[in-house]
């Protein structure tokens, strides 16, 4: 959604929607099943730094509260990580780490 804004289009796809975030997730935990921790912790540094690029492309005058672009950068980062640090602290304490 983030690049889409900084390239002046619409935040999703047309008949996209992201609003059933644990389906979405399932999702994406399938397909990386068998992924060993190295390659998921290497997709996630580089899908972080494209997140960060995306958000750094953003005008800043679409940057503010009341704006989507905002709002998408906002709830995808800080306000995200907040929300599982406890369920990533709990797996890594799991794993030994």
């Amino acid at each position: 959604g983030v690049e889409r804004l900084a390239r002046g289009e619409k935040p999703f796809t047309e008949g996209v929607s992201y609003s059933d975030f644990d389906a979405w997730n399932a999702k994406f935990a399938a397909a990386k099943a068998t992924w060993t921790t190295a390659d998921l912790v290497k997709e996630l540094d580089a899908s972080h730094a494209d997140f960060l690029r995306a958000a750094r492309a953003l005008p800043e005058e679409r940057v503010v509260p009341e704006r989507t672009a905002y709002k998408l950068v906002d709830g995808n980062s800080r306000h995200h990580y907040a929300e599982h640090a406890r369920d990533i602290a709990a797996w890594r304490k799991g794993r030994g780490r």
